[in-house]
């Protein structure tokens, strides 16, 4: 509207100056020494417009002129921008696919054409990584880590490459020059954490996960979690010098988590040394009811140090009847009876953990029960057999890693209070069939077995009458068979070959297999079993499984082979 309005003005005026240059009569005289022009005024005025035009016009070609080694050095950085441009793109779309040639071709190209770009450089150490050269991708970083608006990128690869170094100091050092940098950056104020847990300086960690919670990194339940961790791993070290501020912060841990075991744990000690073991008592009856842990009965019987094995039993009776049917409370009253050698009430408070596929303790506890009671005979041996491949036992649990110890942190990846008691997972395959194998992963492919396997005979137990069979449940030894030739057995466990990690993977075939043979008469019979070639090839392929092994080789973040393994023209090109 205003533009409109702007134009009719403009042109009303330029109109009456028009109107009034043609009304105007006379003549304007120029005089150049003897000569003298004469004109009208509008012709005049034509004359200075046209004159005017054609200096413009003069003074544009002039500078044009003299512009144009700049013009054209302008244009050609412009191309050369553009070239850039296109090469850091395709570099990027090579490296997102995997293409090692590709993603190094373009890194060159985009080095060459605008190697002052930050995605220049980003691009470069992205495909050095990628190719497993961690000295350019480092290179890259550090010059990344010299420019103000990439600084902050720049000192998170050279933490990563630290810490895949192994230099944790280097790493730590590039992590709190971040944190510095910038109060807004999670993963240096997580990466300070870590390390600060690592110290153990819990005060400082306690001190980062506020600061980390204010800023929005953590939420309140892991915020939560976290502190109550660290305050119990305080408590822990503060437990043989200082137990009074050991109990101070074990009970604040407690307000914040009344199932964390060694809190609880720790809390009942300094209660049990000062003489006060009701409240203690409270606190482990506490934990109990949310979390039972082996530890807990432990600190538990020392309420009552002179008491009688059967008075200890009667104790964790008490303790366990807050869950009493939990895994953890029919161990405890099994070992707390098992003490007061009262084997039949030991073997009835284990008997729902005996069926199905016990755990190694479980096997071992009742080898001990029936040892105890009628020597190393065939039931005890069977136990201990089954000891040797049953399932793992409850561990402190995190990332798919099983420890032997409570930690506050996670070792593998540095999270905060995420250890918890429970059965480590396995990698394992039922395998049907008649016979119970155990066959590692990295053992020969199975070969088809002939048409008809007979079924091995059935053996009793030593110093057992003849034709009697062993039974679980004390009375009878159950029966035992012979595998055949294409069957493999472990019976040390320490046989198996470990797997990168922290836990072995194994198949292992049903645990309530169906006998071999039963007993008919005197002489006994041997039932053949019939396996077809095609039954066995389809069992074969549908069992074939994955392995995964944990660690990790390399962050998920970095999809490049070693640098010992770096091959193609990233080599070539950097050699």
């Amino acid at each position: 509207m205003w533009r409109i309005l702007f134009f009719l003005t403009a042109t009303l005026v330029l109109a009456f100056l028009c109107i009034f240059v043609v009304e105007q009569h006379g003549l304007v005289s120029l005089s150049l020494g003897s000569r003298v022009y004469e004109t009208s005024l509008g012709a005049m005025l034509l004359a200075l417009l046209v004159a005017a035009v054609a200096l413009y016009v003069t003074i544009r070609l002039l500078l044009f002129v003299f512009r144009l080694p700049f013009l054209t050095f302008a244009l050609s950085r412009r191309r050369r921008e553009a070239k850039g441009h296109a090469a850091i793109s395709k570099g990027l779309v090579a490296v997102a696919s995997g293409d090692l040639n590709a993603a190094a071709r373009h890194a060159q190209a985009a080095e060459r054409l605008a190697g002052h770009e930050p995605l220049a450089l980003l691009l470069k150490a992205q495909a050095a990584q990628l190719h497993g050269n961690r000295a350019a991708a480092k290179e890259a970083f550090a010059r990344m880590s010299e420019i103000g608006d990439t600084r902050g990128l720049g000192l998170r690869g050279l933490f990563v490459e630290a810490r895949r170094r192994g230099d944790h100091a280097d790493a730590h050092k590039h992590a709190a020059e971040a944190a510095a940098l910038d109060v807004f950056l999670p993963w240096a104020h997580e990466a300070n954490l870590i390390a600060q847990c690592q110290a153990r300086d819990w005060m400082a960690a306690l001190a980062t996960l506020e600061r980390n919670h204010r800023l929005g990194a953590t939420s309140v339940d892991e915020m939560r979690r976290a502190k109550a961790a660290l305050l119990a791993a305080r408590a822990l070290d503060l437990r043989g010098e200082q137990p009074k501020e050991a109990l101070e912060t074990a009970m604040k841990a407690l307000k914040i988590d009344r199932a964390l075991t060694p809190a609880a744990v720790t809390a009942a000690s300094v209660l049990i040394d000062e003489g006060r073991p009701r409240r203690a008592a409270r606190i482990l009856e506490a934990a109990w009811q949310r979390n039972p842990h082996p530890d807990l009965a432990e600190i538990y019987l020392k309420l009552s140090p002179g008491a009688s094995a059967a008075e200890r039993a009667k104790s964790i009776a008490k303790l366990t009847a807050f869950k009493p049917e939990h895994e953890e409370s029919l161990v405890a009253r099994g070992r707390a009876l098992f003490a007061a050698r009262q084997f039949e009430e030991a073997r009835q408070a284990l008997a729902p953990l005996t069926e199905g596929r016990p755990t190694a303790r479980i096997c071992l506890l009742m080898a001990e029960i029936e040892e105890a009671e009628h020597g190393m005979t065939g039931l005890a041996r069977e136990w201990l057999a089954r000891a040797a491949h049953a399932p793992r036992d409850p561990a402190w649990v995190a990332d798919a890693t099983s420890f032997p110890q409570w930690a506050p942190f996670s070792p593998e990846s540095g999270r905060i209070g995420v250890l918890v008691w429970e059965h480590p997972p396995e990698r394992l395959h039922v395998l049907p069939g008649p016979t119970k194998a155990l066959q590692h992963v990295d053992a020969p492919p199975l070969t088809p077995p002939p048409t008809a396997v007979p079924a091995a005979p059935v053996l009793p137990a030593p110093g057992a009458p003849e034709g009697a069979v062993p039974s679980p449940n004390g009375k009878e030894p159950p029966a035992r068979s012979i595998p055949h030739e294409g069957a493999e057995s472990l019976a040390d466990p320490s046989e198996a070959r470990a797997l990168p990690g922290h836990a072995d993977e194994i198949v292992v075939g049903p645990e309530d297999s169906a006998p071999a043979s039963e007993a008919g008469e005197a002489s006994g019979v041997r039932n053949d079993t019939s396996v077809s070639q095609d039954a066995h090839n389809n069992l074969a392929s549908a069992n074939r499984i994955e392995k995964v092994a944990f660690p990790l080789e390399r962050a998920p973040d970095d999809p490049g082979a070693e640098a010992s393994d770096a091959k193609g023209l990233w080599r070539r090109l950097t050699e």
